[in-house]
């Protein structure tokens, strides 16, 4: 009987065990689930709602980015998906007139919903942008910040435009620099109270709240502005620098401008012709006190930066100024805008053995250069539209949603369409063909040495967008064709389509 009773007993711990395994086995199975389901995708993905409007933004989403990316999402025909390749966050801005200039950032991995809200403001109606992070992963009130501020007064990233355009429009402003301060608080204020904003996020606001009007006194001298000629405003580099990132890397575009201007207003309020940039560099390397070593550091980084962005003629005179100098920081700032350009130099470097082939289309992933007669020779048969552009023209990427919903619409009646960039940078073309779903298309070109192409000549391209129709014998019978949203692009389209070639 004790032996029965014992086996009994060893046989129900060795169910146990086995039921505790099968347990355990199915929670490290589901727990792997979950981290497969967390895992983050280097992007942020955009979907414009409830709109046939198109919204056009500005884009940063590398972090050795020099230039924004000018993209446009939405169409009157549908709405629009926007993916961003990125590694870290994406840095948007957008506006309308002088209406509003919005700005957000996202993290990646987030997916975003833009809605665009009916407003009135300077007696006009407008719509706002305002952001839902569908995933969770941004706090819905930080991210919408200047959706908030701008129901009252413009945000500071308008207010320049707007004082600029009441000036043209000769009306007299409705607010002053200081209503935007005070209403910009005020909301901080009471979504800080509500506990609908982080206190690290509550805080960076005064501070860049602080800087915004300190520049805007400094730059546009308003009443009382010399006192900041002699005394910082009480705000320090660490208040911009809530994920506490080197100064090498931390961009603030309020407290940047503030010390430009204080710079410059401190120590060149004599000088009649226009400052020039190594001049302020000097100034700041040899001769400013007013600055610590960070400040020096972020704001070095900051105005090269701009420097690059804008002017690249005197930029290696800069590094090499900056080299030598003997700046603590100097030799790594130098370093790391030597990497930038040799990063935006690698694309240069994938296309040199076409450089032989001037004049000639190199394909997507730049595998192979052919001739643009060689090119509609293989879309024989089919009616094609020839789209010329360019990374940099505005008008030419609001175009491509339109362009791509034609394609689509036509993708079954022996039509195709030629996408060609004439931009001088390949980096630059690779970059927005990824943006704007080109980049995987067999019919995705760039057009070597542009400005000296036979091609250029022969078609009279002088001004982008510009779209030309090819019948399908490959002849062309449109040279100067409607834009993709012009209703008339698709009446001529549909007429040539139903016409039987000869």
């Amino acid at each position: 009987m004790k032996n029965i009773i014992r086996i009994s007993m060893i046989l129900m711990i060795l169910l146990l065990a086995c039921k505790e395994s099968v347990v355990k086995k199915k929670q490290s199975t589901t727990e792997k689930q979950a981290t497969i389901s967390k895992e983050v995708r280097n992007e942020v993905v955009f979907i414009l709602k409830d709109t046939i409007d198109q919204l056009q933004l500005s884009i940063i989403s590398e972090k050795n980015q020099m230039k924004q990316d000018l993209i446009s999402i939405g169409t009157k025909y549908s709405n629009d998906t926007l993916i961003i390749p990125t590694d870290s966050v994406v840095k948007l801005l957008t506006g309308y007139k002088h209406l509003f200039a919005a700005k957000a950032v996202f993290k990646k991995g987030d997916s975003v919903n833009i809605f665009l809200k009916d407003t009135r403001f300077d007696g006009e109606n407008f719509l706002y942008p305002y952001f839902q992070i569908t995933n969770g992963r941004s706090n819905p009130y930080e991210t919408n910040f200047d959706f908030f501020v701008n129901k009252q007064t413009p945000t500071f990233s308008t207010f320049r435009v707007y004082s600029i355009f009441s000036r043209i429009r000769e009306k007299e402003k409705l607010f002053t620099i200081n209503d935007v301060y005070e209403n910009t608080l005020r909301m901080n204020d009471s979504l800080f109270k509500s506990n609908l904003v982080s206190e690290k996020f509550y805080n960076f606001k005064i501070a860049e709240s602080k800087a915004f009007k300190a520049f805007y006194a400094v730059k546009y001298k308003t009443p009382n502005w010399e006192q900041t000629l002699y005394e910082k405003y009480n705000f320090e580099l660490s208040d911009f620098n809530p994920e506490n990132v080197s100064p090498l890397t931390l961009e603030n575009y309020a407290y940047y401008s503030y010390l430009k201007h204080l710079l410059i207003n401190s120590n060149f309020q004599k000088k009649v012709n226009r400052i020039s940039s190594k001049e302020i560099v000097e100034h700041v390397l040899n001769r400013d006190s007013i600055l610590t070593l960070d400040e020096k550091t972020f704001f070095l980084n900051s105005l090269l930066k701009e420097v690059y962005a804008s002017d690249k003629s005197n930029f290696s005179e800069l590094l090499v100024l900056l080299k030598k100098s003997g700046f603590d920081n100097g030799v790594v700032l130098s370093k790391r805008f030597q990497d930038i350009i040799t990063y935006e130099k690698r694309s240069l470097d994938n296309f040199a053995k076409f450089k032989k082939d001037a004049g000639k289309l190199l394909s997507s992933k730049y595998s192979i250069s052919s001739n643009f007669q060689d090119i509609l020779a293989k879309h024989k048969g089919n009616l094609i539209v020839v789209d010329f552009w360019a990374s940099w023209c505005a008008p030419c990427r609001k175009q491509m949603p339109a362009l791509r919903n034609i394609k689509k619409e036509y993708k079954d009646l022996n039509f195709s369409v030629i996408s060609i960039s004439i931009d001088e940078n390949p980096r630059s073309w690779e970059k927005a063909a990824k943006q704007e779903k080109l980049w995987d298309n067999d019919d995705n070109y760039f057009l070597l040495d542009f400005k000296n192409s036979v091609l250029k000549k022969k078609l009279q391209i002088n001004t982008i967008p510009r779209y030309l129709i090819y019948d399908k014998k490959g002849k062309l019978v449109n040279a100067d064709a409607p834009s993709p949203d012009n209703e008339e692009l698709k009446i001529v389209l549909e007429k040539l389509l139903k016409k039987k070639s000869l």
